[in-house]
């Protein structure tokens, strides 16, 4: 398995190295991914299969005497959190600027993200007091963690 995200259209391998099986598909000689997931590689079953696979296999050309392994991408079957109005998040800052700092969120409440969601913490929502006398540079450097909580600025604005 890899640990990288495998995207629908991405190339896998050639089709003379595996075969095609669950979420991936064969076009012009290469395997290509169908589905957002991970790919895992299934060693091919050394045993007889039975009458029952035969008749539910979808590859109708894999023959018994084919010593390739499945090449199969999986979709992930716990959901990942994302981020809503209100959520407690951790955040790593990336760069600021004079008015904001860009932020990468890593963790909602106490849940690592699976893949990571830009955000920004604007000047105005650095503390509630003494908005005009805030330093965003002074506040945040590049690398900090920091805990934050979402805000719907569309309300704000």
């Amino acid at each position: 398995m890899t640990s990288n995200v495998i995207t629908p259209g991405q190339r896998l391998a050639k089709d003379s190295e595996y075969i095609s099986s669950e979420g991936t598909y064969t076009h012009k000689g290469y395997i290509y991914s169908s589905v957002l997931g991970f790919q895992h590689i299934i060693k091919k079953n050394l045993n007889k299969p039975t009458s029952e696979e035969i008749n539910n296999s979808n590859n109708s050309n894999v023959n018994n005497s084919d010593d390739r392994d499945f090449i199969v991408v999986l979709k992930e079957k716990e959901p990942s959190v994302v981020p809503e109005i209100g959520s407690i998040v951790t955040v790593q800052v990336l760069r600021i600027n004079p008015k904001l700092a860009s932020v990468a969120i890593l963790c909602v409440g106490t849940k690592a993200l699976k893949e990571t969601f830009n955000g920004i913490i604007r000047i105005q929502d650095v503390r509630a007091t003494e908005i005009d006398k805030v330093e965003i540079y002074k506040s945040f450097r590049p690398g900090d963690i920091v805990l934050a909580q979402i805000v719907n600025i569309s309300n704000i604005l």
